[in-house]
């Protein structure tokens, strides 16, 4: 199958952890500590990424990456 990474029974999981802020600077040191809380996971294809929400006034910085289980 296409999802077959390493073996039949292992396949890639897509996680996406958004954190919400008034400042950049507090999202983007929660989100590392956030990555650094999940390495136990062992993540890969590791994407950081920020952005802000004119409505809310927050910003957001995201990670994203990919478990193989």
């Amino acid at each position: 199958a296409a999802d077959v990474l390493c073996g039949q029974a292992e396949s890639a999981v897509s996680v996406q952890v958004d954190v919400y802020s008034s400042t950049i600077t507090e999202a983007r040191t929660i989100r590392n500590m956030a990555l650094e809380a999940l390495q136990t996971l062992k993540p890969e294809n590791i994407v950081k990424t920020p952005g802000y929400e004119p409505d809310l006034h927050f910003h957001r910085a995201t990670l994203e990456f990919q478990v193989i289980v």
